[in-house]
């Protein structure tokens, strides 16, 4: 195997899920020069948290014309900003959470006003108390095409007026006449990690890969993928849909464990899944000699507000890939 192939399996599924979940925005939210611009430039964001029923935080994130929520009840898999300008990194364990994205608010981060149909609505403007907090970021880890500020300056405050939010089954809800928060430099970043299996890295490094890898991807209306590496077991689960005219909900779940949660055949023919929750269940995946690929079993998936079944109606052909 080559070093560039022998780049972990949990990094490419996670990427991947990413990415899925950024074309699925992309189409229903904006046009490709408005996914253009925030690439270019970080600009500003409004950043606020609200505390919804049955344990569910929500993270609210306004930036460019763009409001995003975030509901989850852990750290979200995704970067936030503390309502004292604290950056708090994205939770790297199980998760399950879902992210609401709606177009045509202010691009002044200050002022957030946004229908949000059956779900609620937030109309609301920032009172700053006159204090900042002021972080510097390393990008040494990352590679030299980093695009984003260093210096992240969040001024704090208050965001006054009316915000109500429900849930999709009523998981959650929340409501607020003023809730603390920051309005700065946004933390966004387009760049990647370097990878020690990558060039430059030590022969010690290259020659420690696993015996076999392995990638299991089940499209549909939500999809699963799963990896293998020597690192162990990595799976996600991702969804999306449209709810409102301008808005769209993102689901996803991952979860991780030991190497014997995800089993298969060395010869490709099958493959057991038994991942931890969020996920239930266990799935087969099986391929006959002379026959399609199978997928069955009762695994499941936890997202708020319901359990989403991943096998049956609805999942498209299964493909598994070794690597070696």
């Amino acid at each position: 195997m080559t070093a560039s192939r022998r780049i972990s399996l949990g990094a490419c599924a996670l990427a991947l899920s990413l990415l899925l979940a950024a074309i699925a925005t992309a189409r229903a939210l904006a046009s490709d020069e408005a996914g253009a611009n925030i690439r270019r430039s970080p600009g500003d964001s409004a950043a606020f948290t609200l505390a919804g029923s049955n344990g569910y935080s929500l993270y609210f994130k306004s930036e460019k014309g763009m409001l995003s929520i975030v509901a989850s009840r852990r750290r979200p898999a995704q970067p936030t900003i503390s309502p004292t300008g604290k950056l708090v990194p994205a939770n790297p364990g199980s998760s399950s959470e879902s992210t609401y994205v709606t177009r045509g608010v202010s691009h002044d981060p200050s002022t957030i006003s946004a229908d949000l149909g059956k779900l609620g609505s937030v109309s609301l403007t920032f009172q700053p108390s006159g204090e900042k907090k002021a972080t510097w970021v390393n990008l040494g880890s990352k590679s030299e095409k980093c695009i984003g500020a260093t210096k992240i300056v969040r001024r704090l405050g208050s965001f006054v007026g009316s915000v109500s939010f429900r849930g999709e089954n009523g998981y959650t809800e929340a409501a607020a006449l003023s809730v603390p928060g920051t309005v700065g430099t946004s933390p966004f970043r387009n760049c990647t990690t370097l990878h020690p299996h990558g060039a430059g890295a030590s022969a010690a490094s290259r020659a420690a890969a696993p015996e076999a890898e392995a990638f299991l991807s089940v499209p549909g209306k939500t999809s699963l993928l799963a990896a293998r590496d020597s690192g162990g077991a990595h799976f996600f689960a991702l969804s999306s849909e449209l709810l409102e005219p301008d808005l769209t909900v993102l689901r996803t779940a991952t979860a991780a464990g030991r190497r014997g949660l995800f089993s298969f055949h060395l010869d490709g023919s099958r493959a057991t899944v038994n991942p931890p929750a969020p996920f239930s269940g266990t799935a087969t995946y099986r391929d006959p000699r002379g026959g399609p690929p199978r997928w069955t079993g009762d695994l499941s998936v936890e997202f708020p507000g319901f359990v989403q079944p991943l096998t049956g109606a609805g999942m498209l052909k299964p493909d598994l890939r070794l690597f070696r």
